[in-house]
């Protein structure tokens, strides 16, 4: 009984779905989703269902996502006020702790322009500021419809130099900083930035993101720890570029010209507007950043070096770690992880429905990676389960005399409490 009023808690009933409170003087419309068109019942997947889940699978009437397009992106993305209307992007009420604690994006892409478009739609809040970098070798049709997409939002900026993208390179780590001197130029008051790329997807609605956030009062959530003698290859010789590919070369690095430790993390974080102005502009920083230039993933030393550095804003000196499960900003599932799933990229789950149930059950705000074109189902259903918990916290919320303190109840506050960040 209590697994099923949970699930019931971050799903829509058809019958609720036709009920939505949608902001007063705008035609907020909902995105056509497979799920819904072909009446897939995402609480029974999210339930594990292993039944149900069989015979979907045997199904391939949802496989195709075509068949939920009113137009093709290309054509949607010409037309501003069609693309709102028929995505949704009006659709999410907004309460005054969001208008109070804006957030900022920052999305790379290199290919899936509907994949996109998807997250930016659930992402999209009109006091939030999204920053969307291109990689250069993406095909001149895919980079026009994403730059059609940013010009219908006043706070969604493309990036004007594009990086080229190779695989654990510097460029990554460049790209995010092309969008984090946009961010910063901005004149949105953000708190937090939040890097992204386009293969990913929220579990966790924007008032979750924006409370939990909160909790943290400043500190940075950057996965850090001291890295094994294979990690400390990257670093320690030298890296050239051959053929869109990173080779080592045999020439060791001279060391740092600052005594510091360096450190091994994830590329993606959540990171305070202070954090951000020293790593961009500290001359140490600068530095570190230059001399990481011809290591491999360099993205995945730089944010986690920082951050434990005394003095540092926003750091943390404990250990944040992806094997203890606290690291807040990314869910992602590795092949040598205890949980297993179907498929792998680079070592990477993609996620399908199968997973949905981990997915739901995850503390994390946004979960990596997806793939539209194997399952766009497990991103249906919780594009469905984040648009029932933000109208489910909007009600209880602004029928509250505490509408400035109170917490989104289906949040288990006591592990927010007790991460190693608050320590």
């Amino acid at each position: 009984m209590a697994l099923l009023l949970w699930i019931q808690a971050h799903f829509l009933s058809p019958r609720e779905l036709m009920r939505l409170d949608t902001p007063k003087g705008s035609e907020a419309g909902t995105p056509c989703l497979l799920s819904r068109l072909y009446d897939i019942d995402c609480p029974r997947l999210a339930a594990a269902n292993v039944s149900y889940l069989q015979q979907l699978v045997a199904r391939t009437d949802w496989k195709d996502s075509k068949k939920c397009m009113q137009k093709p992106l290309e054509q949607l993305a010409e037309n501003c006020e069609d693309l709102k209307k028929h995505h949704g992007y009006h659709r999410w009420p907004v309460t005054p702790q969001e208008e109070d604690f804006p957030l900022a994006f920052g999305i790379k892409i290199h290919k899936a322009p509907d994949m996109f478009e998807r997250l930016l739609r659930v992402l999209w809040r009109p006091q939030n500021l999204y920053c969307i970098h291109v990689d250069s070798k993406t095909p001149p049709d895919v980079f026009q419809v994403v730059k059609n997409l940013s010009n219908c939002f006043p706070n969604v900026v493309l990036t004007e130099v594009r990086v080229d993208l190779i695989y654990l390179s510097v460029g990554s780590l460049l790209s995010d900083m092309q969008c984090m001197r946009v961010a910063l130029k901005s004149t949105i008051p953000w708190k937090y930035y939040l890097n992204l790329s386009g293969q990913e997807f929220p579990l966790k609605t924007n008032l979750e993101m924006v409370q939990i956030l909160a909790l943290l009062n400043g500190k940075n959530d950057v996965e850090s720890y001291l890295p094994g003698k294979y990690v400390s290859g990257w670093f320690s010789f030298k890296h050239v570029i051959l053929n869109g590919s990173i080779y080592r070369t045999k020439e060791r690095k001279a060391p740092f010209m600052y005594p510091i430790r360096i450190r091994k993390g994830s590329a993606y974080g959540a990171f305070s507007r202070k954090f951000m102005d020293f790593a961009l502009n500290n001359n140490m920083a600068v530095a570190f950043l230059h001399w990481l230039a011809d290591t491999q993933a360099p993205d995945e030393l730089f944010w986690a070096t920082l951050n434990h550095l005394p003095g540092v804003p926003g750091g943390v000196e404990h250990p944040v770690s992806h094997r203890y499960g606290t690291v807040l900003s990314r869910a992602v599932v590795w092949q040598w992880d205890q949980y297993k799933c179907k498929t792998y990229v680079r070592a990477v789950c993609i996620y399908t429905a199968s997973d949905l149930p981990w997915l739901i059950s995850r503390h994390e705000l946004i979960a990596n990676k997806f793939d539209e074109t194997t399952d766009p189902i497990v991103l249906d259903c919780l594009e469905d389960a984040l648009e029932r918990r933000t109208f489910s916290a909007y009600r209880d919320l602004v029928s509250s005399p505490f509408k400035a303190t109170q917490t989104v109840a289906s949040l288990n506050w006591t592990f927010y409490k007790n991460l190693p960040h608050l320590k």
